[in-house]
């Protein structure tokens, strides 16, 4: 949730100019002057844009959040074509409520020209199109079955993130981490005002989310469901969930699988300074997270072999 661009200064200091102009009086050689400022700020802004483009070509950025199997499924495909990219973390909890935005969102910039682009399948689908003649980025390759394999995961992480939601918004202190309350990069004001916010972000979670005891329940059975179909899918094809060869739904089933066992390479380790470690998960939490790991041993080990290997 960024609510100040460098390049937005010029468009907010000549919509702020009329109004700043009648407060103070300024007379028309000082309004004028005033003006001239602001056009000439505007045209060093565009220079400098066309300036970027020319010389570095397309540059990325990653707008993320602290806790998302959709951002991490995202960021890791990114990580492993080599890209360069810059990430832009917020609170997206906050963007959710106060700006209807939710994350991962690319950004691509090209000179004056930028698109932005959502939601994890899609980004997907449009890095395949511009790297499919490369070799690196055949785990993109959206076959079928991996993009139905793909929409089930999903459904997945949703029903993973139901039954966190409903363990965890009782502990605060914890669910404030998993947001990223204590993330250095984010801006303080966001984290202050995460703090200050706790109680309305709960209760639009529980609504948006259906956060309840019943529906948790139902995501739990359709959770455990899946996760017998994948560990039986493992014990004939150990190496990937399509086959040997490592697919793009390797990566999002290990990141949506992060939301009931924690991975200390998350985000590629740069989450391990602020996420809470698996010694403070709470015990409830904890104890059903072991559980789960003790009844489904293949999915546990592919995950963490999966982290160990690409994102350590």
């Amino acid at each position: 949730m960024k609510l100040w661009q460098p390049d937005n200064g010029p468009n907010l200091y000549l919509l702020a100019l009329a109004p700043v102009a009648v407060i103070l009086e300024l007379d028309l050689a000082a309004t004028a002057a005033a003006l001239v400022a602001g056009l000439a700020w505007k045209w060093v802004t565009i220079q400098r844009r066309l300036a970027a483009g020319r010389a570095g070509g397309k540059r990325l950025s990653l707008e993320t959040i602290a806790a998302s199997p959709y951002v991490e499924k995202v960021r890791w495909c990114l990580d492993r074509l080599g890209l360069d990219y810059r990430e832009e973390v917020s609170v997206g909890i906050l963007g959710a409520i106060f700006l209807g935005r939710s994350v991962p969102r690319l950004r691509i910039g090209t000179g004056l020209g930028s698109s932005v682009i959502g939601d994890s399948p899609d980004i997907l689908r449009l890095l395949w199109g511009q790297h499919s003649q490369e070799a690196a980025a055949a785990f993109l390759n959206p076959t079928p079955a991996a993009v139905t394999l793909e929409g089930r995961i999903d459904a997945y992480g949703n029903d993973a993130r139901r039954w966190l939601y409903h363990r965890a918004l009782p502990h605060r202190e914890f669910t404030l981490r998993l947001w990223g309350r204590y993330d250095p990069t984010l801006p303080a004001w966001q984290r202050g005002l995460l703090s200050l916010c706790y109680p309305l972000v709960t209760g639009f979670l529980r609504r948006a989310l259906g956060v309840s005891a019943d529906k948790t329940r139902r995501s739990v059975e359709k959770l455990e469901i899946f996760l017998d179909e994948i560990e039986q899918r493992l014990a004939d094809s150990p190496e990937g969930l399509l086959g040997d060869q490592r697919s793009y739904v390797d990566y999002a089933f290990a990141a949506h699988s992060c939301l009931w066992m924690p991975c200390p390479g998350y985000g590629g380790g740069r989450a391990r300074d602020y996420l809470p470690p698996v010694d403070a998960w709470p015990r409830d939490i904890a104890q059903e997270t072991e559980a789960r790991r003790v009844r489904y041993p293949r999915v546990a080990a592919f995950v963490e072999r999966l982290y160990a290997s690409e994102r350590g």
